[in-house]
């Protein structure tokens, strides 16, 4: 039981060469300490690992396990949208002109040494 932990599920191993540390609460990461050197995080999907680890982490390093699931509920909402049902929260057309101007306009003003520009899309200024 951790009381006022929302996760709380840790494993530690000791051995004769080092020990291992993986906390549920940090899941991406495995803390090894070799006897007489330096702690280290090894990173899930970074290079170098274990070709086992490497073909069982299913996303890029930098990705949390759970973004494809999160991909995958918006496309069973787009899809349940599509057949009709009425769903809370998808993106409009609009707003995804609005988020593609904003990118140009970001652009547009690194190039211009920073200036300020109008990250409207053209029909909305």
């Amino acid at each position: 039981m951790a009381i006022g932990r929302q996760h709380g599920f840790d494993i530690q191993i000791f051995g004769e060469t080092g020990g291992l540390r993986w906390a549920s609460e940090q899941p991406n990461q495995l803390i090894y300490t070799p006897v007489g050197g330096r702690t280290q995080i090894i990173e899930k999907g970074e290079g170098g690992l274990h070709p086992d680890a490497q073909r069982l982490s299913r996303v890029a390093i930098a990705h949390p396990e759970g973004f494809p699931l999160a991909v995958a509920n918006i496309y069973c909402d787009l899809a349940d949208a599509i057949a009709g049902e009425t769903r809370d929260g998808l993106p409009t057309a609009e707003a995804g002109l609005r988020s593609m101007a904003a990118v140009h306009a970001a652009v547009r003003s690194a190039k211009e040494n920073g200036a300020w520009v109008d990250a409207r899309p053209p029909m909305f200024r």
